[in-house]
C-alpha cells in the first residue's frame, strides 16, 4: 500500500500494488467499509493495469470521487496514463480527460497529487510530458483534465534522480504569479517562483 484516504460517508480507500483484498480480486485500488470488508458498491476489479500497474497517491473529492496517480495505462476500466479521476463507484469519470496523461513510457509515473481550491490538480513524479506537452516532474491539470499551459514549462523545476516528497496543502485561491512553491526532494528543498 502506498496511499489511503477516509471517506466519512463511504469507507476507507486503499491504493498501491496488490491484487486481492480478502476474497475480492482487485488491481491496486479498493474501498473498504468501516469494518474492513471490501465495499460491494465499488468496482474493485476495474483498478489499474499497464505500466507498472501501481498507484502511488490518491485524493478524495466531494461526492466520493477520487483522483489517483501512479504508473498505469488503464484505470477504472478506461485508458488513462498515470492520472485518472474515478467516480464514487470506482469507474473512470469521463468528464476528466487528461489525454495522454503522463505519457506511455513505462518508467514515467505520478508520485503525488495536490488539489488546489479552484479544482486544478498538481501532479509531481517522474515524467517528461503531461497531457502531451513537455513537462519535467511537475504539471498542473485543469478541473476537466487539460494540462495548464501557463504552469511549469518544459525546462523548469525538477530533474530526474531524486524522489519528490509530498506537496503541502495550498492556501488561497490557487497558485499565482509571485508565489513560491517548495517541493521536498531527497537532498533538500527545491523552490520555484511563479
Amino acid at each position: 500500500m502506498y496511499a489511503l484516504g477516509v471517506d466519512p460517508d463511504r469507507g476507507i480507500v486503499v491504493a498501491g500494488v496488490f491484487d486481492r483484498a480478502g476474497s475480492v480480486a482487485t488491481s491496486g485500488l479498493i474501498r473498504l467499509n468501516f469494518e474492513g470488508d471490501p465495499d460491494p458498491g465499488f468496482e474493485a476489479d476495474a483498478g489499474v493495469a499497464g505500466g507498472q500497474a501501481t498507484l502511488y497517491d490518491l485524493q478524495l473529492l466531494p461526492g466520493g470521487e477520487l483522483l489517483v496517480t501512479g504508473s498505469f495505462w488503464y484505470a477504472g476500466g478506461a485508458e488513462r496514463m498515470g492520472l485518472a479521476r474515478l467516480t464514487a463507484e470506482g469507474v473512470v469519470d469521463a468528464t476528466f480527460e487528461p489525454g495522454p496523461g503522463l505519457g506511455t513510457d513505462e518508467s514515467a509515473f505520478g508520485n503525488m497529487l495536490a488539489l488546489q481550491p479552484d479544482g486544478q490538480v498538481l501532479v509531481a513524479g517522474q515524467f517528461e510530458e503531461a497531457g502531451g506537452s513537455p513537462r519535467h516532474c511537475l504539471a498542473r491539470f485543469t478541473d476537466d483534465g487539460r494540462v495548464d499551459p501557463g504552469f511549469s514549462g518544459p525546462n523548469m523545476l525538477l530533474e530526474f534522480g531524486e524522489r519528490c516528497g509530498r506537496l503541502p496543502p495550498f492556501v488561497g485561491e490557487g497558485f499565482s504569479s509571485g508565489a513560491t512553491l517548495s517541493v521536498w526532494m531527497g537532498s533538500g528543498v527545491t523552490e520555484w517562483r511563479g
